[in-house]
């Protein structure tokens, strides 16, 4: 994935809880809202924006298996402080990125970019917070204009996807066929179905791979190697197929490619 990919996987996941409200309003409470709180080691009951930011990053993280390097807290000051140590602050947000309401070094909301208009509008997504904009409001709110009910200056943006590896573009090759890899923190991995089909018919990979959030079974065999989810589809570490496979394994870095041959 390439930082737009990021960024919209993760407000993929975001969007799904939009309009999500207090049990009763006012309390700070409910299912969700209990358990983005418990993630963050935080009283039930505490103010959520920030956890919220934080089970929307753990969720992005457990679905696409891409690190969320923000801090998981209830703290907008601790987000807000781990961000400008690295540089992330911009002054051009973009879709995907946070937003932290602050009054000189001290942070009291946070919440997530949803849209940027032509206009120059910038929509957001929000925690406890409501279609005012308030700081403790009763639901997960979309708001059209971020800076509504705000002043400009007492916004700051966070650009958290500068911290994330970028995936490089590879190829496998088996003969006369190749298909394209992924190299993802110096590891290629490759489209499941599309490197065992290189090896195997059709009709033997439709019977006998099965794959599951713990990995990856042919018939009643383990494959050890590990997986991740890329674009909706498990993609396999591509060296240690090599070793289960038996294959001679040709990296080549300069070329992006790797290639396996059977002895």
């Amino acid at each position: 994935m390439n930082s737009n990919q990021i960024a919209k996987a993760f407000l993929a996941v975001a969007d799904k809880y939009v309009g999500t409200a207090e049990e009763p309003h006012g309390s700070n409470r409910g299912d969700l809202i209990d358990k983005w709180n418990t993630q963050c080691n935080v009283p039930i009951g505490s103010f959520w924006c920030c956890s919220f930011v934080s089970g929307i990053g753990k969720e992005f993280q457990d679905v696409h298996n891409i690190d969320w390097p923000v801090p998981v807290t209830a703290d907008c000051d601790v987000v807000y402080s781990w961000a400008r140590k690295r540089q992330l602050l911009t002054s051009s947000p973009t879709p995907g990125d946070l937003f932290v309401c602050h009054r000189g070094d001290d942070a009291y909301h946070i919440g997530i970019v949803d849209t940027e208009g032509a206009d120059g509008i910038i929509g957001s997504i929000e925690g406890n917070s409501n279609n005012n904009g308030s700081r403790n409001g009763y639901l997960v709110a979309r708001r059209p204009n971020v800076y509504a009910n705000r002043t400009a200056d007492s916004l700051k943006f966070i650009c958290w996807t500068k911290m994330i590896q970028q995936d490089e573009e590879w190829v496998l090759k088996v003969k006369n066929r190749q298909v394209e890899c992924i190299n993802h923190a110096s590891r290629v991995y490759a489209p499941l179905r599309n490197a065992l089909s290189m090896f195997f018919t059709p009709h033997e990979v439709l019977v006998n791979l099965k794959a599951t959030d713990d990995g990856a079974m042919w018939g009643s065999e383990i494959i050890p190697a590990p997986l991740i989810t890329r674009d909706g589809k498990r993609h396999i570490g591509v060296r240690d197929l090599a070793l289960w496979l038996g294959s001679y394994i040709a990296i080549n870095h300069v070329n992006k490619t790797v290639t396996l041959s059977k002895p």
